[in-house]
């Protein structure tokens, strides 16, 4: 698939927010722009993967994605963090950002099992994280979050060409199948086992969740592919519809 129907795709995603009351979809690669959005959710503030006391990201390592209502108050945000690595694989990268970006209980530093990121071995990047998902209490359960986090995936690939895009996923989401629904066709449970677990306790249970060249490409053809079923379905309407 090439890269102007992965744009198609990610129109037609906008067109499905704003057909479901977003006011507005709107892209960035300031992260001091998209610190100013995330103090207007409950959550207040960016979290470790983006923030900038820990991570220096100039705007071609950053991309973000925010939704609007009506009235241009943001709504639900997403992510991407582009890392430009030699030497290490993303197995190694993980160790050392986590160590890095998070604390163990009592100060102790945060240690990963070598033996449990043995997935991520010899995975050369460059790579894509996504995160800092958010949706406004009231517009949840909408599918705001998964239009979001396939817009940016689809532009994440076209701007940056990683070898993988990857986050990170609790168990309940992964139980009710929003890995996949998402996009990331590639689930690895648990993603750490921990030697000394990060202090905040939501950190100490997660999946890594991934998607590849061939996961990107299923993702504009099922949304392309959904858009012409639709349109299909609407003509056989109407055809009965004047019989």
């Amino acid at each position: 698939m090439d890269r102007l129907q992965r744009c198609r795709a990610v129109s037609k995603l906008v067109d499905d927010a704003l057909r479901i009351g977003c006011g507005a979809v709107e892209t960035g690669n300031e992260v001091s722009d998209f610190e100013l959005i995330a103090k207007s959710f409950e959550k207040g503030v960016v979290g470790e993967h983006l923030n900038r006391r820990i991570n220096t990201l100039p705007p071609n390592q950053v991309l973000w994605i925010v939704a609007r209502d009506r009235n241009g108050i943001p709504i639900g945000t997403m992510a991407a963090r582009y890392d430009i690595v030699q030497g290490w694989d993303l197995a190694h990268f993980i160790r050392e950002y986590w160590a890095r970006a998070y604390t163990g209980v009592g100060k102790n530093p945060v240690e990963i099992e070598e033996e449990s990121l043995r997935y991520a071995k010899g995975i050369q990047g460059p790579w894509v994280y996504i995160g800092e998902g958010f949706v406004e209490s009231e517009f949840r359960n909408k599918g705001i979050s998964k239009i979001l986090i396939q817009i940016l995936i689809l532009l994440s690939f076209d701007e940056y060409n990683p070898s993988l895009i990857y986050g990170w996923m609790r168990p309940n989401l992964i139980n009710r199948g929003i890995n996949t629904s998402w996009g990331f066709h590639n689930t690895i449970y648990p993603g750490v086992r921990w030697m000394s677990a990060p202090k905040q306790a939501d950190l100490k249970d997660l999946a890594f969740v991934s998607c590849d060249s061939a996961g990107v490409d299923r993702i504009a053809r099922n949304k392309l592919q959904n858009v012409e079923d639709s349109k299909t379905a609407n003509i056989q309407s109407a055809q009965v519809s004047h019989q």
